[in-house]
């Protein structure tokens, strides 16, 4: 498929347009049998030609956006990170590298699960396979 054969709207494929006007003109009915296949494939690709040039501004200007936003991503990363610091420090522990804040983890006593918890006695079969 391709757009309206109006060669205003598409000043470097105009030519192509209108070879491809006038091939079906001069054939009315072999057109559909392939007669004016070869115009049409090169129209379609000076339309792909057009539109990777018409494109083009505007994926860098995108681009451009994107990476402007990644580094903007990655100075808040770096303030959160500094502030999560702070806070352990705050609170007398010792921050990890790569791993989530202490609040957010929960670790179970493994004291009260081993004095005969609520785990009952499955949790002494399981001790023989650790």
């Amino acid at each position: 498929m391709h757009p309206q054969l109006i060669p205003e709207h598409h000043p470097k494929c105009g030519k192509v347009m209108e070879a491809l006007v006038q091939c079906r003109l001069d054939n009315p009915i072999h057109r559909y049998w392939g007669a004016c296949n070869q115009v049409t494939f090169d129209l379609s690709k000076c339309l792909v030609e057009e539109k990777k040039e018409y494109r083009a501004p505007r994926q860098a200007k995108y681009i451009a956006q994107w990476e402007a936003k990644r580094e903007a991503d990655k100075i808040r990363m770096a303030e959160l990170d500094a502030e999560e610091a702070a806070r352990l420090a705050a609170q007398g522990a010792a921050p990890v590298p790569g791993t989530p804040s202490q609040a957010a983890v929960s670790v179970p006593d493994v004291g009260s699960m081993a004095a005969g918890g609520s785990s009952g006695s499955s949790s002494s079969s399981r001790q023989g396979q650790l």
